[in-house]
């Protein structure tokens, strides 16, 4: 069997997602199915060296080239969400299976388009952080049955611009992308962002410290019945692995494991919070998909 062939489209290729990606992707995790057609960077950092040159990896000039030259595409660019509709149009346009890091874009009119791109192209679409496919959420979620009653989830980072992300991830996973409305009471360095979907409510806190990563592990709880249960993600090199057999297997299958409804909310959450703590805490409204 041939192996699929990935283009990389990316701000800037020196990060710390294509330290991690790249050996999962050429390793035990791919097992050998993929191969690295093209890269393309937009923002290249010479100062830094030749990743393509590093990686045996052809170095586009242009997304069009990275497109036509792959079978599936990857929009990575994990620090500059703001670049992502910029570097998936032609990717989106495609018809090929595209992966998009971390979430769709920094604002709900990008990610709106994006969807719309794809789906006028029946491009099939994935994005997603890593923090929703970790080990622990996994087990707390096949032990407990949804739907649940509650839900929270806590994590570590400034809420906006690509780390907040992470939390409403965990939150998303358990509780769902139909949400009715949100508040956020909170502070720039302490969010306290509650979800309403009509029924149920949600907590989402994200908090910014210099000791986070001590005192912030990502937590995900849910209520069912009169029981809290709760996970703490302890194994960071796991969830990375388990994104990458996740996006790996939907170049494959052309299925998504995340909703467009879900990948589309997780924007919409980190922009509505916004929206409320700006209006001292007010209830404000969530936007949909059409």
């Amino acid at each position: 069997m041939s192996k699929l062939k990935i283009g990389w489209l990316d701000h800037h290729l020196y990060t710390h997602h294509s330290q991690v990606f790249l050996p999962h992707i050429l390793g035990d995790t791919g097992n050998g199915r993929f191969e690295f057609a093209a890269a393309y960077e937009s923002h290249r950092d010479t100062d830094k060296g030749d990743w393509c040159k590093e990686n045996n990896i052809s170095r586009a000039s242009s997304p069009e080239e990275v497109v036509e030259a792959s079978d599936v595409l990857m929009v990575v660019s994990p620090n500059n969400p703001e670049a992502h509709l910029e570097l998936s149009r032609v990717a989106l346009a495609s018809g090929k299976p595209v992966y998009v890091d971390k979430y769709l874009a920094h604002t709900i009119d990008d990610a709106r388009e994006m969807v719309a791109i794809a789906r006028e192209n029946a491009t099939p679409l994935m994005t997603s952080s890593s923090l929703r496919f970790a080990d622990e959420v996994r087990d707390l979620m096949a032990k407990v049955d949804g739907p649940y009653d509650y839900v929270f989830a806590r994590g570590m980072g400034r809420w906006r611009m690509h780390y907040g992300v992470h939390t409403i991830a965990l939150a998303l996973r358990a509780f769902g992308p139909h949400i009715k409305r949100l508040c956020d009471t909170g502070t720039e360095l302490d969010r306290a962002v509650i979800l309403d979907d009509g029924a149920r409510r949600c907590l989402i806190e994200c908090h910014e410290c210099e000791n986070q990563a001590d005192v912030f592990p990502w937590e995900l709880g849910v209520r069912s019945g009169n029981h809290i249960h709760k996970a703490v993600v302890l194994n960071w090199d796991q969830f990375y692995i388990n994104l990458v057999e996740e996006y790996l297997r939907f170049f494959e299958t052309k299925e998504s494991p995340v909703s467009l409804e879900e990948q589309f909310a997780t924007v919409a959450v980190e922009h509505a919070a916004e929206d409320s703590r700006n209006l001292g805490g007010a209830w404000v409204d969530l936007a949909r998909l059409d």
